[in-house]
């Protein structure tokens, strides 16, 4: 589960829990995307998952409630992004059917192999250690090394002011 969650939600189907969804805030650096809005005005939809028992047009469909509940009552939120990994098959497809709009690939973070063999994100590292930088991280952490896994497709999509 991501922290810093603002809003999540659940797909159910004959009262089963079928899917679901959390958005989160603040992305870094994102909001520097749209002008005159600051990091209060953006979150991120970092997780989405329904089940393969749902039929084929299933997110598009429960992102389109989502984003309908969220116009009402985002708040100081004007828009939000979302991204789609296209070193695991991800298109963005779904985001595409919603209309959202792509603004191109986002940097590669990486992950970070503190030499143990597990992968850790930056971020992570980052609020463990007090630091984010490979080279930071390896006066920490002997042996660090930095994991490549290629750019994301990122998408976004605004709200209207009411």
């Amino acid at each position: 589960m991501p922290g810093g969650s603002l809003w999540d939600f659940g797909i159910f189907s004959d009262h089963r829990l079928l899917g679901v969804a959390t958005f989160t805030m603040r992305p870094s650096l994102v909001y520097r995307t749209m002008e005159g809005v600051d990091s209060e005005n953006c979150a991120t939809l970092s997780r989405l998952w329904l089940s393969d028992d749902l039929p084929s047009n299933s997110e598009s469909r429960a992102l389109g409630v989502m984003l309908r509940f969220l116009r009402r009552y985002q708040g100081a939120v004007k828009f939000i992004v979302s991204y789609a990994d296209p070193n695991v098959g991800h298109l963005g497809r779904i985001y595409q059917a919603t209309n959202w709009l792509y603004v191109g690939l986002c940097e590669d973070t990486g992950m970070v192999d503190p030499g143990d063999g597990k992968r850790w994100h930056t971020r992570t590292l980052s609020s463990l250690i007090g630091t984010c930088p490979l080279a930071d991280i390896g006066q920490f952490v002997q042996g660090a090394r930095r994991i490549y896994r290629g750019a994301k497709h990122k998408l976004l999509t605004g709200f209207q002011s009411s």
